[in-house]
């Protein structure tokens, strides 16, 4: 008969695989359904269009997530692109679906047809924006933008349980949006001096209600709440490069929603992704990697 302690450790050996590969057959679930969802787009002709008043001047498509409503089908295009790549890759990271949503692109848009369209379109999310930018660099920055702020939808109805704070729901937008002007490339070798000054700890960070408020409302310069957005880019970066998994924030994500909070995922699950497992060794690593180039050190991860 084997010892007591070897058939333990076989146990637990064998339930440690049985984890792996139920997390490994969940995330590659979540990477068919976004590989199984066949883009596509068409306008609806006027007797399939929603019987929503006031919506008659119009224009509706359907897409492979749900509706996009224009007031001129040559705004169509654009705002498809940025939603089909944003949500792709949202549910690459976070591992879930978003649902079906509606998103318009229209002037004077009565707000009762906006709440009838949603409903008739049984959405989990939905925005609106009311016209499209100019061509140029402000364009491709309202996109940022609009893929920054619908992330935020796109959260409450993958996770709507999701509980660890505002901190986490803007370091998804950060991680979803294109950013054109906040490329995390060059929040690498930051001046000391720099991150010193405008990021704030960690163990603050986590604790805010509101940190972009919370500057704001403090009277800070704008650099002050442009640095906040970089840091929340520059953390969902680290947490990629660090853990080489990009499928960590799914894991982050379901830790929340059950109620748990950042130390506790550190503490259980932080050796299985090779990060810090505590918040005092995360905010130590993540200020040295925003001082340093981190590509001479390690390899780069592969972002969905």
């Amino acid at each position: 008969m084997s010892h007591p302690l070897y058939r333990f450790a076989v146990l637990c050996f064998c339930l440690g695989m049985a984890a792996a590969r139920t997390q490994a057959a969940a995330q590659q679930s979540a990477r068919d359904t976004v590989a199984a969802r066949v883009p596509f787009e068409r306008e609806l002709s006027a007797g399939r269009k929603p019987n929503v008043p006031g919506l008659e001047p119009y224009r509706v498509f359907e897409t492979e997530w749900g509706w996009v409503v224009v007031d001129d089908s040559a705004k169509a295009g654009p705002v498809i692109a940025t939603m089909r790549a944003g949500i792709n890759r949202f549910e690459r990271i976070f591992g879930k679906p978003v649902g079906r949503g509606v998103f318009t692109v229209a002037k004077e848009m009565p707000q009762e047809t906006k709440d009838s369209l949603l409903k008739s379109a049984g959405s989990q999310w939905s925005w609106v924006l009311e016209d499209l930018p100019p061509v140029g660099k402000k364009r491709i920055y309202e996109f940022d933008f609009t893929r920054h702020e619908l992330t935020h939808s796109w959260m409450r109805a993958a996770y709507p349980n999701e509980k660890a704070g505002p901190w986490f729901d803007e370091m998804a937008a950060s991680l979803i949006q294109t950013r054109m002007d906040l490329n995390a490339d060059s929040l690498l070798g930051l001046d000391p001096n720099y991150v010193e000054k405008y990021f704030v700890p960690l163990d603050t960070l986590f604790a805010m209600d509101n940190p972009v408020n919370a500057v704001l409302n403090e009277g800070r310069e704008l650099a002050y709440v442009l640095a906040i957005y970089a840091q929340f880019c520059s953390m969902g970066d680290f947490f990629i490069q660090h853990s080489l998994d990009p499928t960590i924030f799914r894991s982050l994500a379901e830790h929340f929603e059950r109620g748990g909070q950042i130390a506790d995922w550190l503490r259980t699950s932080g050796p299985q992704y090779s990060m810090p497992t505590t918040v005092a060794e995360l905010e130590q690593e993540w200020r040295w990697w925003l001082v340093h180039n981190p590509k001479a050190d390690r390899p780069k991860a592969t972002t969905p």
